[in-house]
């Protein structure tokens, strides 16, 4: 979780000041105004890398699908944000609209571009661990302590773990890998009471990405 002082949180806190002015502004009749023009490019300038880095997962299925995720996201902004009565929660929780939104469309994307047939492994290849690997190149057995399909949807668990921290990510991988708790530990060079933590931090973090019950 983001500290409430942390450069994050107030760049989300002036993006959600952004988009109440901008509907003001498209209430007003005032849309071509150049208030109107810098807030509408200071979304865009946030909420583009957040794209980009979401649309590399789609990497192994061809550069026209990771171009046109990155579109249809920033379409889906541009839409979500002219709605400025159906769509309130956009000026209040920025932050979890620029994490979720892009799920969504990576799952629409994926399913036009994937083959028939490639399986979930296949599928994870732009999650690289910090050998460098892609994650379906080293992801090995089912023999880990809790297998993440209990609770996700195969196809978006990928862009979900591109979306944690260092830490947390390769803690998950690890464990996909099939890693017991005290060889994260020792990888990790931490106790195995801290490797627990960042675990179950991962797992609470990846629920709320993804929008799942745990079972």
């Amino acid at each position: 979780m983001h500290h409430p002082d942390s450069p994050y949180v107030r760049q989300i806190h002036e993006c959600e000041a952004a988009i109440i002015r901008i509907r003001e502004a498209i209430k007003a009749g005032q849309s071509e105004s150049e208030a109107f023009a810098q807030d509408y490019e200071l979304l865009q300038r946030v909420a583009l890398p957040r794209f980009i880095a979401y649309a590399r997962s789609l990497s192994s299925l061809g550069q026209g699908a990771l171009e046109e995720a990155v579109e249809a996201m920033l379409d889906r902004l541009n839409d979500d944000l002219l709605k400025t009565d159906s769509f309130p929660s956009m000026a209040t929780a920025f932050g979890a609209y620029l994490r979720d939104m892009p799920i969504r469309v990576l799952q629409r994307i994926r399913r036009k571009y994937q083959p028939a047939g490639v399986s979930f492994i296949e599928s994870l290849d732009a999650v690289s661990t910090a050998d460098g690997q892609s994650l379906h190149e080293t992801l090995a057995d089912a023999h880990a302590e809790q297998p993440m399909d209990v609770f996700v949807e195969r196809e978006t668990l990928d862009a979900a773990l591109a979306h944690l921290p260092d830490p947390e990510r390769h803690v998950m991988v690890l464990r996909l890998q099939g890693y017991k708790n005290n060889e994260i530990a020792e990888r990790l060079g931490v106790s195995p009471a801290t490797a627990t933590r960042i675990s179950q931090r991962a797992m609470a973090q990846l629920r709320r990405i993804l929008g799942t019950v745990e079972e």
